[in-house]
């Protein structure tokens, strides 16, 4: 992992890299990982940054069945053996801005992909994407009030394994919380559509 910062713009990347060759024939994984996050402040928007952040994972291996029938019980040499190649990405940008008088506004998004491939053709290939939309004005006496709208559509593609399908939500809440000491009290609607 590495962390640093470039005047206005903050940068954090890592991986990870892990191998296992497991204690049953054929059943190994190999998994490599890598992520970063970044921000940008503006100077001549004061309050206002924005960012992409990621992640991005990709795995080999193989998947075994214990059972050779229902009568044996048995692992038999060279049985049912999965192989697979399996990749899970994420993308997300996103924008938050601190008004003069004290508001927040938030946008986050997020496009995320699941890869499943393997030798048996029950793959998938999953995709989604994702937006919400946030308000949140402070008062005093520890009050505050968020709003917001949320949207998602997915698109899966099964191949062989169950079909293609797609999906939608849309939605819009309205929240708010008074803080009295130790104790806060929280009250919301939410609206959904999908």
């Amino acid at each position: 992992m590495h962390s640093q910062k470039f005047g206005n713009f903050d940068l954090v990347l890592g991986g990870c890299y892990f191998h296992d060759d497991g204690y049953r024939q054929f059943e190994t994984v190999e998994r490599y990982r890598f992520n970063f996050n970044t921000r940008y402040r503006f100077l001549s928007i004061k309050g206002l940054s924005v960012g992409l952040n990621g992640n991005i994972m990709q795995e080999n291996g193989g998947l075994f069945l214990l059972w050779q029938n229902a009568d044996s019980g048995g692992y038999k040499q060279g049985g049912a053996v999965q192989m697979y190649k399996d990749a899970r990405s994420n993308l997300d940008p996103y924008a938050v801005w601190y008004a003069p008088n004290g508001d927040r506004y938030s946008l986050h998004t997020r496009y995320f992909n699941s890869t499943n491939l393997n030798n048996t053709d029950q793959g998938s290939i999953a995709n989604f994407y994702y937006a919400e939309l946030q308000y949140e004005k402070k008062y005093r006496n520890n009050f505050s009030i968020v709003a917001g709208a949320v949207a998602n559509y997915s698109v899966v593609r099964a191949m062989d394994l169950y079909g293609d399908h797609t999906g939608h939500n849309v939605a819009g809440y309205v929240q708010a919380e008074k803080k009295i000491q130790r104790l806060t009290f929280v009250a919301g609607i939410r609206a959904e559509n999908y």
